[in-house]
């Protein structure tokens, strides 16, 4: 005689919300290991996360915001309010603000370079080309910090792509840059060389609602990117001449590149966020390269598995963004 068997219970939404929580943390938690950060396929492989993420729609939806051209790691910040901070902006839909404004940045980036490359053709140049979208990147930096009240910025970056930002970014005249390739000097036998990529630049940043950023890109007399201590040094000082709201009203801005190899002279300037009063309230690092701000691992480089600035993130407690530099609509 057949049994009756008893019918399984239920789903209820308390079970649902569970395993779609479960489902998210580890996405959160390991989803940046297979981001799509790598535009050749030749350097990132996706890896599997140590923790295997079920199949479903919640897993989709995850995949969605943790494993595009975007990646986060954040889950070893302590404070939960970060986190929860952190998980509320990336777990949304995103529109681009202004597409044309984008459009015109990476237009004028574009022609800026073609124009250096056929003029001065065999010139000793630090092109930006590949990495372009650093111009309206940049763009979008200064006007989020307008809209949080922030007046003044200090910016330290190497060779690559600095005459691009003094013209674009800063806003000096093209004209100023084309001047520095004519060795106009009679009495030059060698030419300037790579002086004027050593220069600094002094301009206004005018956000699309009219806010003005007042902007320094330091000079750097080094190849290795010694500047970018010197200005957190530099934009401390700022802070301290304007009192008690300096912290709020100065933001600290460091590029640099994909093969910059200072581990002490970074440890240096991400350690001070550790100390009773720190130097700032928050600094704008940007890794630049064919992946910005990546986990790099390059087989025949001398790259790291992670960089020392992303290991030291992990330290301190801060958030590493990874970003494709290939999609502009990712890096903004």
């Amino acid at each position: 005689m057949p049994t009756k068997t008893a019918p399984r219970p239920q789903a209820t939404p308390t079970t649902d919300n569970a395993t779609r929580e479960a489902t998210f943390d580890i996405f959160r938690r390991w989803g940046y290991l297979q981001a799509s950060l790598d535009p050749l396929g030749q350097y990132l492989a996706p890896e599997p996360f140590p923790t295997p993420a079920p199949d479903g729609p919640d897993a989709a939806e995850a995949r969605r915001y943790y494993c595009g051209t975007i990646g986060a790691e954040f889950m070893h910040i302590a404070s939960p309010e970060k986190r929860a901070w952190i998980q509320e902006r990336l777990e949304r839909d995103y529109t681009a603000p202004s597409t044309a404004r984008i459009l015109t940045g990476l237009i004028r980036a574009d022609l800026f370079e073609q124009v250096i490359q056929q003029r001065y053709l065999g010139t000793k140049r630090f092109s930006l080309e590949g990495l372009t979208a650093l111009i309206p990147y940049l763009d979008q930096t200064f006007t989020t910090a307008s809209e949080v009240g922030v007046t003044r910025s200090i910016i330290a970056m190497a060779h690559r792509g600095r005459l691009n930002v003094i013209t674009n970014t800063i806003g000096r005249n093209a004209s100023e840059t084309f001047t520095k390739f004519e060795d106009v000097d009679p009495r030059s036998t060698m030419g300037g060389g790579d002086v004027k990529y050593h220069t600094g630049a002094t301009g206004d940043f005018i956000a699309p609602d009219g806010k003005v950023v007042h902007l320094h890109l330091a000079s750097n007399p080094s190849h290795l990117e010694a500047v970018d201590p010197v200005v957190m040094g530099r934009a401390r000082a700022w802070q301290s001449r304007f009192g008690r709201k300096g912290r709020d009203l100065v933001l600290p801005v460091i590029i640099h590149g994909a093969g910059s190899t200072g581990p002490c002279k970074h440890a240096l300037r991400v350690d001070v966020s550790t100390l009773a009063r720190p130097l700032h309230s928050a600094a704008a690092h940007h890794r630049r390269g064919g992946i910005v701000a990546a986990c790099t691992r390059c087989g025949r480089s001398r790259c790291l598995p992670l960089t020392a600035n992303h290991l030291l993130l992990r330290i301190v407690g801060g958030p590493a963004s990874l970003m494709s530099a290939s999609t502009t609509r990712a890096l903004l």
